[in-house]
């Protein structure tokens, strides 16, 4: 049995404001997984604290890589954040305020997800933090999260249709524009800095 997308003598504003509490759930969920990713656990305790810890602690590996996961699983891959057709045709602005705009940007602001939390992987602050916490480990890959993991699983991630030989949607090549321009604008920053 199919789930009603509207109840019935409804108006689509409702399903509208509902899609939009999702998507902004998925935004949020991004967001806080991608600061996991090279992120820092900053402790304010003092010198002789019972359980003293250090003060600036890299996330843990093993929480870095799940963050890192499940963005790949949820925001990267190719069926991520992919919605119905059928709820396309069916979102409206709200009805009791004035906009200029008469459509809802779902696709832009999918888009937007997919994109800010591919900048802040690849932001030159926590690729440093990965670089630096990779060489305090020794490169060992079981007590850091490295740099080749993160590319190789993100890169696998947003050019899968190219393997696959698949068709490529718009959504998709918006956001292999994206990974392309970060990477060539990181590498370009890191030519200009030696």
């Amino acid at each position: 049995r199919q789930r009603q997308m509207c109840i019935r003598d409804r108006s689509y504003w409702e399903f509208t404001r509902n899609l939009n509490g999702l998507i902004n759930q998925y935004a949020n969920a991004a967001g806080i997984a991608s600061r996991h990713i090279g992120g820092v656990e900053l402790n304010r305790n003092y010198k002789g604290d019972a359980n003293e810890r250090p003060t600036l602690l890299p996330v843990a590996p093993t929480k870095q890589k799940q963050a890192l996961r499940l963005l790949n699983s949820y925001i990267f891959a190719p069926d991520a954040l992919t919605l119905p057709e059928r709820y396309y045709d069916r979102q409206t602005t709200d009805p009791f305020s004035f906009s200029l705009s008469q459509d809802f940007p779902v696709g832009d602001q999918i888009a937007a997800i997919k994109r800010v939390a591919l900048t802040r992987l690849f932001s030159p602050g926590v690729l440093r933090r990965i670089s630096n916490a990779e060489y305090k480990s020794g490169g060992n890959p079981t007590q850091t999260l490295t740099l080749p993991e993160l590319f190789s699983s993100v890169t696998g991630n947003i050019w899968a249709e190219l393997q696959q030989r698949k068709n490529i949607s718009s959504q998709r090549r918006q956001l292999q524009r994206v990974y392309a321009d970060t990477t060539v604008s990181y590498t370009h920053l890191r030519a200009h800095e030696t």
